[in-house]
């Protein structure tokens, strides 16, 4: 058996092609091909009832209810979708710096901040930057850290940037517990670099899920190689017992598989 947690699987259509194209060339005698953030979910939760919310460069979030069943929220790219991600606070900033700039917003810490990591002069600069050069998605994702840290020290423009994001955030997992009826208290694990920032993110996105329910915000317990090792455990009904995740633990921890 093997289980592949793949990224991009978002559609049926996804799932039939690679199931036709991609699944018969995997050496194994079955294949169940699940979205990574499934896969994600049972690592961090050993399997248990939970929501993730992965917030990097991009965003998504996947749900497993009691009864096993699975859905996700989000993940739509950059283009139609990743609110809350690294990407969107970084593009939000740079909007930010453009209003202040035109005088439609008020000034912000993040002008400076923005410029100096580009090396740019002027907000007039980001045009050329990003329509002529092309900024890249990551790139322009590694920029979110500025506008943490300037929630962080007090500046009310990335104050709310964040807010915002963590809103977005919530809004996946309100979701989804709303979709699967899932029983509180509702756990959710964090993974991404956004939620790096600690408590200026975690905290305003704490808030937004305890306006709908009680919530226990979690860490991972297991990277996502090892949650599809226990998602072939649960789809082979293979009881995830105290002993072969104690065992699961021990060879993680000396493999260096550990969060």
């Amino acid at each position: 058996m093997a289980v592949l947690g793949l990224a991009g699987m978002d559609t049926e259509r996804d799932f039939r092609v690679f199931g036709e194209r991609g699944a018969p060339r995997v050496a194994a005698r079955r294949v169940y091909v699940r979205h990574d953030a499934e896969v994600a979910l049972v690592g961090a939760t050993l399997g248990e009832p939970g929501v993730i919310v992965i917030a990097g460069t991009g965003s998504v979030a996947g749900a497993r209810n009691r009864r096993g069943d699975y859905a996700r929220c989000g993940g739509w790219g950059y283009l139609l979708g990743d609110e809350g991600s690294a990407y969107w606070i970084a593009r939000e900033a740079l909007r930010a710096v453009l209003w202040a700039f035109d005088g439609r917003g008020p000034p912000t810490e993040l002008t400076g901040a923005v410029l100096g990591a580009l090396g740019l002069s002027s907000p007039e600069d980001l045009v050329p930057k990003v329509y002529a050069e092309g900024v890249g998605v990551r790139e322009l994702a590694r920029l979110a850290p500025l506008v943490t840290e300037a929630a962080r020290r007090g500046d009310a423009v990335a104050r709310r940037i964040v807010e915002e994001a963590a809103y977005h955030l919530a809004l996946h997992v309100v979701t989804l517990v709303r979709r699967l009826g899932m029983e509180e208290p509702v756990k959710v694990a964090l993974v991404g670099g956004v939620f790096r920032a600690g408590e200026v993110v975690t905290e305003p996105l704490r808030r937004h899920l305890e306006k709908h329910f009680k919530v226990e915000l979690v860490e991972p317990k297991f990277p996502p190689a090892v949650g599809a090792l226990l998602l072939s455990y649960m789809l082979s009904g293979v009881p995830l017992t105290r002993s072969l995740l104690e065992n699961i633990e021990r060879t993680a921890r000396e493999k260096g598989l550990t969060p």
